[in-house]
């Protein structure tokens, strides 16, 4: 694999090794310690989903418990589930991890442009300052300009969020693992070109000559 980077004035080309076994278990632990971990729970006739639905998503601690059955006068019954489990949103330095694995150059840019992201809990914790801070200025507003389903929803996302807090709260920043997969890849120079020398050709390729005979 090779990879292509630009300076101001030149293109320097590289070839690149990549260290497959430490970047995998690196991005196993990103995943486990990193993710931002949502707790779901829903009902569901018929019991167990649509196995697309599973597809590309990382879902943990998967259970259904059968609750009731649903009657119909013009089909069969169905029993009735209730479906929790835990869906794990991966960081984007694990979608450019796989780039590299899958031999693709394009996760080295990514990952030498990448901004580390916070912490899951972080991202929380702004989320229930927002939801605190509508609760109060409902509060302040006279009785009668209240509006109670905005509380009442407001309410209802704070007992969420604290459930998510709770699931969350040893979660990290994957910039704790940056540095260790960068060190996964190494490049090795084998050209480079003065960008202006570039340009010539590219001009001179456009340029239309008769070739003599």
């Amino acid at each position: 694999m090779y990879y292509i980077e630009e300076t101001d004035t030149e293109v320097i080309k590289y070839e690149v090794e990549i260290d497959k076994d430490n970047l995998l278990k690196l991005k196993e632990k990103i995943i486990d310690e990193c993710s931002a971990i949502e707790h779901k729970k829903t009902n569901q006739a018929e019991g167990l989903l649509e196995p697309s639905f599973f597809e590309g998503r990382d879902i943990r601690n998967y259970k259904e418990i059968r609750i009731g059955r649903k009657e119909y006068f013009d089909g069969p019954d169905e029993d009735i589930y209730e479906i929790e489990y835990d869906e794990y949103h991966h960081t984007d330095i694990v979608r450019y991890i796989d780039y590299l694995l899958n031999g693709a150059p394009l996760g080295i840019s990514l990952l030498k442009d990448y901004s580390s992201s916070c912490k899951p809990i972080t991202l929380l914790k702004n989320s229930e300052l927002e939801e605190k801070n509508t609760i109060k200025k409902e509060l302040k507003k006279p009785l009668k300009e209240m509006k109670i389903s905005s509380l009442k929803q407001s309410i209802n996302s704070l007992e969420l969020l604290k459930e998510e807090i709770e699931l969350n709260k040893n979660q990290v920043s994957d910039n704790r693992y940056y540095d260790a997969v960068m060190k996964c890849i190494t490049l090795t120079e084998v050209d480079r070109i003065n960008k202006d020398a570039i340009k010539r050709v590219k001009e001179f390729q456009g340029t239309s000559y008769t070739k003599k005979k």
